[in-house]
């Protein structure tokens, strides 16, 4: 099961990543205090985990599995054996839940967490580098795990832009514009959503905007994998990467246009293939809860790293029940455009 599951989220994940390091700059007061690794660079962090490949071919140890995926997407620390990382070290803070790209750490063992809705994480194993549940009967046996995030410097204004996706885009395969029809307004719709203010600053900009709308689109995707299949009647978005621009705030309204960059769409149960590109524009309203966020008539979103397994599992569900032949022909077509070639 462990080999099944790397394989899958390998096939999510494996687009050519750029190396980045710290987006450093000047501290602007001694009152600057430490942040901790947002959820997104966590995300970005374990694709540059799937995406390490070790310089002489053999496999590393645990310990300088982390120190090398760590140190590649430029958060550096002091190399440190598991046992010494139980105990914890500088910069890492103890967490009580996990995020994705968190340590967890046993008494001799280390890993990076993948996804803790699911208690998988990723780190040298008997047999390879490759991702495991730490809720299994074997990791129970090791004792209670305990979970550590990289904690920035004070004098880092922000936290890192780990790794934006490389997309295979060249001048005769450009992202071409998709049009994308409302739904039937007899569906409910994830069209109002809000922001935590808790997510953003008081005077948020385009890459707080962006962080935030990553997140909600990450939500999005765990909806869809509580549905028993996609039937292709309601638009959806496989999404690789977002940007946003023209952000314009006005005391407590606004709006942004959102840009994302598909993998696939699939409009009136037709799969359109990569690249996509659609453009939405959204407008904001303050709350007292945050901002307000309304994508009028939403097509239902869910990123890549998460699209492959969820219609994987879909597929054999399908399959199982002896659905139609157009959702197993539908399903199979968003797998082929998915996998990797």
């Amino acid at each position: 099961m462990s080999s099944l599951w790397h394989k899958v989220l390998v096939a999510t994940m494996g687009l050519a990543l750029a190396q980045a390091g710290y987006a450093r700059s000047q501290p602007s007061s001694a009152s600057i205090r430490p942040k901790l690794l947002s959820p997104i660079a966590g995300a970005e962090l374990v694709e540059v985990a799937f995406e390490y490949k070790p310089d002489d071919g053999l496999k590393p140890d645990c310990s300088h599995l982390v120190y090398e995926i760590y140190r590649q997407a430029g958060l550096n620390f002091r190399f440190a054996s598991s046992r010494e990382l139980y105990g914890g070290i500088a910069p890492f803070q103890r967490v009580r839940h996990p995020q994705s790209g968190d340590l967890i750490v046993w008494r001799g063992h280390v890993g990076i967490v993948v996804n803790p809705r699911d208690h998988s994480f990723y780190s040298s194993l008997r047999s390879g580098l490759m991702t495991d549940y730490y809720d299994t009967a074997y990791w129970n046996s090791r004792g209670t795990p305990r979970f550590y995030r990289y904690q920035l410097s004070g004098r880092d204004a922000a936290p890192p832009q780990l790794v934006r996706v490389a997309r295979n885009t060249t001048t005769s395969n450009e992202a071409r514009e998709i049009d994308v029809p409302k739904r039937d307004s007899s569906e409910p719709v994830r069209s109002r959503y809000v922001i935590g203010a808790a997510e953003l600053p008081a005077k948020p900009s385009a890459e707080d905007f962006r962080s935030a709308l990553i997140h909600h689109i990450d939500e999005s995707g765990s909806a869809l994998e509580s549905s028993k299949h996609f039937d292709g009647s309601s638009p959806l978005l496989v999404v690789d990467d977002v940007d946003v621009d023209k952000v314009k705030l006005r005391k407590d309204q606004g709006s942004l246009e959102m840009r994302l960059q598909c993998s696939l769409a699939v409009v009136d149960g037709q799969v359109n293939e990569n690249p996509i590109s659609q453009t939405r524009k959204l407008t904001l309203r303050r709350s007292s809860a945050g901002w307000l966020v309304e994508d009028e008539e939403a097509p239902l979103y869910v990123p890549r790293q998460e699209a492959l397994r969820i219609f994987a599992t879909q597929l054999a569900a399908v399959t199982r029940e002896n659905g139609s032949h157009e959702d197993v022909a539908r399903l199979l077509k968003i797998l082929n455009a998915l996998a990797p070639e």
